[in-house]
């Protein structure tokens, strides 16, 4: 889809960034978010860049809603391995 508008001779002007992406939803089911998703990652895959993990958070419209100390964990560990 993307690649067909960007043709044949597209060349990635930053390949290889390594890059995370977070993605927060209102609904709880990850099943309603999953494509949008993955167009977006695989944008990324197309400029060349190394996707290194993507974080899907749903729920959050729910007024007991907490990010779980293992997401933050997790989130903040990647953005060390982007650096490291």
């Amino acid at each position: 889809m993307i690649g067909d508008m960007i043709g044949d001779n597209f060349v990635p002007r930053h390949p290889d960034k390594k890059v995370i992406t977070i993605f927060a939803q209102a609904n709880p089911d990850p099943k309603i978010g999953a494509e949008g998703i993955n167009f977006v990652n695989n944008v990324f895959a197309l400029y060349g860049w190394d996707l290194k993990d993507s974080i899907h958070c749903c729920g959050t419209s729910d007024s007991n809603f907490a990010i779980s100390e293992e997401l933050t964990l997790r989130a903040f560990k990647d953005g060390e391995n982007l650096i490291g």
